[in-house]
C-alpha cells in the first residue's frame, strides 16, 4: 500500500503514499477502545475526505497518498485523475504547475462537477432545481462507497464503519447513499437513527456495525502532546496553548510524522502569538516550549 507504481530511484527520493488525516483516526480508534473491531474502515467526510482501512487498530491502506489531493472526490479537490489528463493538459492547454495545482486543489471536485460550490450543504440546497448539484452529490457518494468496498477488500471483510468528519457526522442523506450500495458487505442503516445522528446507526439485523463519531483532532493533539512533555508543569500549559494558538501548523507537522511513521513523539511547529496576548506571555511561553525540544517562530 505504501509503495507507488513507479521507478524506484523516486520512491528513495520519498515519493510515497503517506495518507492524512492521522489525528482524526487516532482519535476514533481512542473513542472505540474496547469495542474495536480487527476490520475498520474509517470515512473521514469533510471538505477533504478520505477512506482508511484499520486493521486490529493500525492503519493498513488509505485513499489518499503522496498529497492530500487524491483519493475520493472532495469539496474542491479532484480525488484520483487518470495522470494522462495532466499530460494533455500540458501539451495541449499549455497549463503549467501553477494551473495544474489551482485545478486539481482548488477548482475541481464537488465545486468542479457543479460549478456552485463544494459546499455540500449549498448543493442540497440546490439539488431539487439543479442537476449538476445532483450529479456531484451522487459522484461523491458513488467514490466514496467505491474505496470503502475496496479498503474492505484489503481487509478481507468489514466488522464496522464509522462515519467522521463534517460531511460524514452532519449528513445523514450522503451517509445513507454511501450504505445503500454496500448491503453485500452486511451494512444496513436504520433509517430513524440514521437521521438523528446516534452514535450506532446501524440496523439491529446489520452484520456489520455503523458508527457516527466525531472527529477530535484538537483534544488527540492535547493528549499527545500531553503525553510526551518531559514535565508537569510543560505539560500543564501545553493544554491551553493549543487552543489558543493557531493549532493548524502544530495539526499539519503532528499527522504527517504520525502517518510516516506510526508513532508519536517530538515535533517542530510554528507558534503563531495570539494578538490578545502581552509580549512577555508569548516569551513566557517560548521558553517553556524551548524544553520541548520545538523551534518556536513568535
Amino acid at each position: 500500500a505504501r509503495v507507488l507504481p513507479i521507478a524506484r530511484e523516486l520512491s528513495f527520493d520519498g515519493m510515497q503514499r503517506y495518507g492524512f488525516h492521522g489525528l482524526s483516526l487516532e482519535s476514533i480508534v481512542r473513542q472505540l477502545g474496547a469495542s474495536l473491531p480487527q476490520r475498520l474502515v474509517i470515512a473521514h467526510l469533510g471538505n477533504g475526505a478520505s477512506i482508511t482501512a484499520v486493521h486490529a487498530g493500525r492503519s493498513i491502506d488509505t485513499s489518499m497518498g503522496l498529497t492530500p489531493s487524491g483519493g475520493v472526490i472532495m469539496g474542491t479537490r479532484s480525488g484520483d485523475l487518470d495522470p494522462g489528463i495532466l499530460l494533455y493538459l500540458l501539451r495541449e492547454k499549455a497549463f503549467d504547475a501553477g494551473k495544474l495545482e489551482a485545478l486539481i486543489d482548488q477548482r475541481s471536485g464537488l465545486l468542479g462537477i457543479s460549478g456552485l460550490s463544494g459546499d455540500m450543504r449549498r448543493l442540497h440546497a440546490a439539488e431539487a432545481s439543479n442537476g449538476d448539484a445532483r450529479l456531484a452529490i451522487a459522484m461523491f457518494c458513488y467514490s466514496v462507497r467505491k474505496q470503502v468496498a475496496a479498503m474492505a477488500a484489503v481487509l478481507g471483510g468489514l466488522d464496522m464503519l464509522v462515519f467522521t468528519g463534517g460531511i460524514g457526522e452532519r449528513d445523514a442523506s450522503v451517509r445513507a447513499e454511501i450504505c445503500a450500495g454496500l448491503a453485500w458487505l452486511g451494512v444496513s442503516l436504520d433509517e430513524s437513527r440514521n437521521r438523528a445522528a446516534s452514535t450506532d446507526i446501524g440496523d439491529d439485523g446489520s452484520s456489520c456495525a455503523v458508527r457516527v463519531l466525531p472527529s477530535q483532532e484538537e483534544l488527540q493533539i492535547e493528549l499527545s502532546v500531553s503525553l510526551h512533555a518531559p514535565n508537569d508543569e510543560l505539560r500543564s500549559r501545553l493544554m491551553p496553548v493549543n487552543r489558543r494558538y493557531a493549532i493548524a501548523e502544530l495539526k499539519t507537522a503532528c499527522a504527517e510524522y504520525t502517518e510516516r511513521t506510526g508513532r508519536i513523539i517530538t515535533f517542530e511547529y510554528t507558534l503563531i502569538r495570539d494578538t490578545n496576548d502581552s509580549r512577555e506571555t508569548s516569551e513566557e511561553l517560548a521558553a517553556l516550549l524551548g524544553d520541548f525540544k520545538c523551534r518556536v517562530n513568535l
